[in-house]
């Protein structure tokens, strides 16, 4: 949900009218249902390598009336849309994707004249407040993760121009992600103690973070002119 916070910030600032959006990676949905009821005159494209995840988020938009998204289940490597997209965001993917310098490539490729890409990924180096999560290995990722300077020499390597760096999961987030996780088997005291959680997400969200367990760049695709 952090993620999920912090991305509609950075989104709010980008959206243009009726701009078509890529959610490169999209997992089961949530952050493309939310955006495509938010700005109704948007068009987006979720894509995901999964497809168990690729039909759970078929069968969430059933649920609803919403016409402005569709889903499929595609390698992000294998992609080939041409200056299509206005936005593309990639939350937590390109740690799982052995060619990020290919992948790049793909979005910088998929993107209008101008357009514009968040990437969040998590840092190498993480944070904990409590020992229990002080040693998680991921096995399903290829890259522990990137450094802020590491992801922007990536995409400006790839003809992104940086237009901002944050770092995400800050004090406040990784301390409202590690009470969440604590509570996940006990139903009821995590309820009783959600809204703390999310004053402390929102938190994160609010402070600039001079260190978090996550980086969130924003880059632009150079502006060409017919």
């Amino acid at each position: 949900m952090l993620r999920a916070l912090h991305l509609r910030r950075v989104i709010r600032k980008l959206m243009c009218h009726n701009a078509h959006i890529l959610d490169a990676g999209c997992d089961t949905g949530r952050d493309a249902i939310y955006l495509s009821a938010k700005y109704p005159d948007s068009q987006i494209t979720g894509i995901d390598i999964s497809p168990q995840a690729i039909d759970e988020a078929k069968s969430r938009l059933s649920k609803s009336k919403l016409t402005n998204v569709t889903f499929q289940t595609t390698n992000l490597l294998d992609i080939d849309y041409s200056e299509q997209f206005d936005i593309i965001y990639s939350i937590e993917v390109l740690e799982h994707i052995s060619d990020v310098g290919k992948c790049l490539s793909n979005f910088h490729k998929a993107l209008k004249s101008g357009g514009k890409i968040i990437i969040h990924v998590p840092c190498p180096d993480q944070k904990r407040h409590f020992n229990r999560f002080k040693k998680n290995v991921y096995s399903d990722h290829v890259h522990v993760g990137f450094k802020a300077d590491e992801l922007s020499e990536l995409l400006q390597e790839n003809g992104f121009r940086i237009l901002d760096v944050r770092h995400t999961s800050g004090w406040f987030g990784s301390l409202a992600w590690e009470i969440f996780e604590i509570l996940r088997p006990i139903a009821l005291l995590k309820r009783i103690l959600f809204p703390l959680i999310l004053l402390l997400m929102i938190c994160d969200t609010l402070v600039t973070n001079k260190q978090g367990n996550n980086v969130m760049i924003t880059a632009q695709k150079s502006i060409t002119h017919d």
